[in-house]
């Protein structure tokens, strides 16, 4: 058998187990970009394509490599007798002999790695039969998900619940069809309440109460987001999102990004670190933009606020993403929902420590939360929590739907698609790229920069939060029949009309590539 029958035959691509390398010394000389090509795909052969051999994968209860790694200096492909494989091309063995087998074109232009088997389809089609069978029949990994119910194998539930194991970016990609790559952003995730449950708490060790009297919370650590209210009253008029895109309470993270990127990280006047300012974020803040990065700001509300974390401007490569829960303004959730929107619609700080109250004969927090706001009425400047309850028996809806009302007045047009007209040609103008992307108080670019204007909606949205929560677990591939309960459960409590159900129900079905069939 030649080397090309099981190329030239069976119309195989060829097979390779040797790395790229120059050829000897001769009067061809190579182009530019037969150099970078080399260079490229040697790259990928060292990093995907070289075999290791360790105890628990190939020598396992083995003396020898169950692979035949490592393979000798082979000069041509032939059949090897004694290994029942094809021996593929090795000329180098100091650079080959780990080599998986693999094909040039596929392992540049793939997006994963893939290894080549190559069978004799003379002498090895038996084997290659069997080999085959026998790999997709290989059992995957797998475990029992804990249950309360008695019983191991026996257990039907367990067995129903039986899972395999896989990969987080594979889970990633089948649940959500995402193509899952490495995130570069700093994220943040933020806890989606104003005051949080004893139970998801951590308590203060008590070397933390002794080092540290004057800490806002007698009892507790303070988490992310209850440290934001007792931030610098300089940074008061940032929301949420916006304190959390600029600032981290740790050090060590902006003095990091700061040594791999040049001393102020990010802000130098070359071309290689400088970052334009995103005017059109939506969490962007023209006067923390312009601060330096590394400059902290200590707590300094009340006294004993300056034990609170200190918040340091991150650098401009390192602007972080904060992120938070995606709740549905349905049954129990939907206080939970509206919590969340006020929580990180509006800026809010704390005056004073949590105080305590004797609520049923047991002493509970007491907080108090004040926006910064100035236009708001005097009796929306403030609302206390005792526990997990609001005071005067209010709910988070209604309090949004307060505020709402109160910006009213100022609300952007620009942002409800009315921009106004061009001064100049008297036409009409596309939203500007700051109202698209707006959220809570902001600057629009067709009004005058010393004014702030309201996005109408972000607090309460009246039943288009409903639909607008539908349409993102659509976006997210959320499975059709899901979709359809929680639209039955919407329909029940009021929140959709059920005449408009069908129409719902279809377009969630186009966008799950669903087709109806319809006689006509």
């Amino acid at each position: 058998m030649t080397e090309d029958d099981v190329y030239c035959r069976t119309e195989v691509a060829r097979v390779c187990a040797e790395l790229v390398r120059p050829l000897p010394a001769s009067d061809t000389l190579c182009d530019r970009d037969m150099l970078l090509w080399s260079f490229l795909l040697r790259a990928i052969q060292t990093h995907l394509y070289i075999h290791s051999c360790t105890p628990v994968y190939c020598l396992k209860n083995r003396a020898s490599c169950r692979f035949y790694y490592p393979w000798p200096e082979q000069p041509e492909q032939q059949y090897d007798e004694s290994t029942q494989r094809i021996a593929l091309q090795r000329r180098h063995a100091p650079d080959d002999q780990f080599v998986v087998p693999h094909n040039l074109e596929l392992a540049a232009f793939s997006p994963g790695t893939v290894n080549v088997l190559l069978f004799d389809f003379v002498r090895g089609a038996d084997q290659c039969r069997s080999y085959a069978c026998k790999y997709c029949g290989k059992p995957e990994p797998w475990f029992y998900m804990e249950t309360q119910t008695p019983g191991e194998f026996a257990n039907a539930v367990k067995r129903y619940l039986q899972a395999r194991n896989i990969g987080l970016c594979m889970c990633h990609n089948r649940i959500m069809g995402y193509h899952v790559v490495k995130s570069t952003r700093s994220t943040l995730y933020l806890w989606p309440q104003f005051v949080v449950k004893e139970t998801d708490r951590w308590a203060r060790t008590p070397e933390h109460v002794e080092n540290v009297p004057a800490y806002p919370d007698t009892k507790y650590f303070l988490n992310q987001v209850q440290q934001y209210f007792f931030r610098n009253k300089k940074l008061r008029h940032l929301r949420p999102g916006q304190y959390f895109r600029y600032f981290t309470h740790r050090k060590e993270t902006v003095d990091t990004v700061a040594d791999a990127s040049g001393d102020d990280a990010g802000s130098s006047q070359d071309g290689a670190t400088m970052v334009e300012p995103e005017t059109w974020h939506r969490h962007y803040d023209a006067e923390v933009g312009a601060l330096a990065p590394g400059e902290h700001f200590h707590c300094d509300g009340y006294p004993g606020s300056r034990q609170c974390a200190v918040a340091y401007r991150r650098g401009n490569l390192d602007l972080c993403v904060p992120r938070s829960g995606f709740l549905e303004p349905l049954g129990a959730g939907r206080e939970a929902f509206y919590e969340q929107r006020l929580l990180l619609g509006i800026p809010w700080y704390c005056k004073a420590s949590p105080g305590h109250r004797r609520v049923d004969g047991e002493i509970t927090q007491c907080w108090t939360f004040t926006t910064s706001v100035l236009t708001v009425p005097r009796r929306l400047q403030s609302f206390s929590m005792i526990g997990r309850r609001l005071e005067h028996e209010l709910t988070f809806e209604q309090l949004c739907l307060n505020y709402e009302n109160a910006f009213s007045e100022r609300s952007c047009v620009c942002c409800e698609d009315r921009p106004p007209a061009d001064p100049e040609t008297g036409g009409r103008r596309e939203k500007c790229a700051t109202c698209v992307h707006a959220l809570g108080w902001h600057h629009c670019e067709y009004e005058q920069p010393d004014g702030m204007h309201w996005r109408k909606g972000t607090l309460h949205d009246g039943n288009f939060d409903v639909s607008s929560s539908l349409w993102t677990l659509a976006r997210r591939l959320v499975p059709v029949h899901v979709l359809k309960a929680k639209l039955d459960q919407y329909v029940a409590e009021g929140h959709i009309d059920a005449a408009n159900k069908d129409t719902y129900i279809e377009t969630f079905e186009q966008m799950a590539g669903v087709l109806r069939e319809t006689n006509v």
